[in-house]
């Protein structure tokens, strides 16, 4: 290979390197203007990038509790039916009865 060969690989070399550069400077812009999109967003929900993961441990935790208080408490009648309790919204336990296990 000799030297205008060396010098035009040379070229075509960088023009590709060039190229990728811009490709990779158009992605980066446009990657960044979807971050600035989603701190937005989570402005207005009222969290930031710092904040988010507490966040999602605050409402994880609130969504295990409420699914705890909500869940129906089932016993056995003394005719052999079932009843369960079950939370109101006031905080008190409801119950029914009366009713056959598919089961059964």
């Amino acid at each position: 290979m000799d030297i205008k060969e060396r010098i035009e690989k040379a070229k075509e070399r960088l023009e590709a390197a060039k190229n990728t550069k811009t490709k990779a400077e158009t992605q980066l812009e446009a990657a960044q203007e979807q971050c600035d999109k989603v701190v937005e967003e989570m402005k207005q929900l009222g969290v930031t990038p710092d904040t988010i993961e507490a966040e999602i441990t605050r409402l994880s935790e609130s969504v295990e509790e409420n699914l705890i208080k909500n869940i129906p408490m089932t016993t056995t009648t003394r005719d052999g039916t079932y009843g369960f309790f079950y939370p109101s919204r006031a905080g008190k336990l409801w119950y029914c009865e009366g009713f056959k296990h598919l089961a059964d």
